[in-house]
């Protein structure tokens, strides 16, 4: 599908942010579509749904921007502001939703350490400094590190939700726009906690929230390759202090025999997917002020790393 076709389908999908900019930018001065007409078995969106709309677009940048330009122009001129501004509202609002389920996950895996902290405080089990034994500890303390971590990295989704929590609606290009917009309104009919206030820093801001996103999200995973180490050490013949359900592990083409901790090795490889995605972000913001157009990959790395 080419790159057209898709900032056509962005514009005119009610998807987020598509109807709140739509009734930003025309102050409900829309032309009325069923929505029935706007979904289809196939989630299409039917070719003469997008005349009236883009019509109704035109008239009205059109009286905004007057006639020294040319009909098409006007259009195209419509068409990028739209599609540039929808994504970068649904880029914010992924982010928003991937920090909700990390803070959900953290709550629960910090809550299922502490329940096996309880359940198991007074199991003796060695205390390891340089991969040696140490001290005489238990298997309470060591679930009970976990549970206070996973609690510190819920907290540090929660304060980035917080900060990255602002609508970049109504900045255009980088440099405001001489319309009465109600940012305030649609910010919050978005969901959005406030606004950013500056425009070039709606632009300056792309690449450093998405780092901001992963870098929480890293966090977590930090622990969880930690918690999987110990796992995949303490499930050896060596150490034979944990036993993992048999659904967790595979055994071998020629050794049957044997249960690995497949499971858990993935779990341990999967924080390293998640850094990739930190510096290759890092490495393509490295830019001056101003938008400019490698910050579109800065989405591939958030999507799909």
């Amino acid at each position: 599908m080419s790159q057209r076709r898709i900032n056509r389908w962005a514009v005119v999908r009610p998807g987020p942010g598509s109807l709140q900019l739509c009734r930003q930018t025309d102050q409900g001065r829309l032309v009325a579509i069923p929505s029935r007409q706007l979904h289809s078995k196939r989630q299409s969106v039917p070719r003469f749904i997008l005349s009236p709309m883009q019509r109704q677009r035109n008239r009205w940048l059109t009286g905004c921007v007057g006639n020294q330009r040319k009909p098409g122009e006007i259009t195209q001129m419509g068409n990028v502001l739209l599609a540039c501004l929808v994504r970068a509202v649904a880029t914010r609002l992924f982010m928003k939703n991937c920090l909700r389920q990390a803070i959900e996950l953290n709550a629960s895996i910090a809550l299922s350490c502490l329940s096996l902290a309880e359940e198991h405080a007074k199991v003796p089990m060695p205390g390891y400094t340089h991969l040696q034994r140490a001290v005489p500890s238990s298997v309470g303390l060591w679930m009970g590190d976990f549970a206070e971590a996973f609690t510190d990295n819920l907290a540090i989704a929660r304060r980035t939700l917080d900060l990255i929590d602002s609508s970049p609606l109504g900045t255009a290009a980088g440099y405001g726009v001489n319309l009465p917009l109600n940012r305030d309104g649609v910010a919050a009919e978005l969901g959005f906690d406030r606004i950013q206030v500056n425009p070039m820093y709606a632009q300056n801001s792309r690449g450093k929230f998405e780092i901001m996103v992963l870098q929480a999200l890293l966090h977590a995973m930090q622990d969880v390759r930690r918690l999987a180490w110990d796992l995949s050490l303490f499930t050896t013949s060596e150490f034979d202090f944990v036993r993992l359900p048999n659904q967790y592990t595979t055994g071998s083409s020629i050794m049957p025999n044997k249960l690995n901790p497949d499971v858990v090795e993935l779990l341990r490889g999967r924080a390293a997917t998640i850094e990739a995605a930190i510096v290759e972000i890092q490495a393509t913001i490295s830019l001056p002020s101003g938008y400019q157009r490698d910050l579109q990959l800065t989405k591939a790395p958030l999507a799909y790393k």
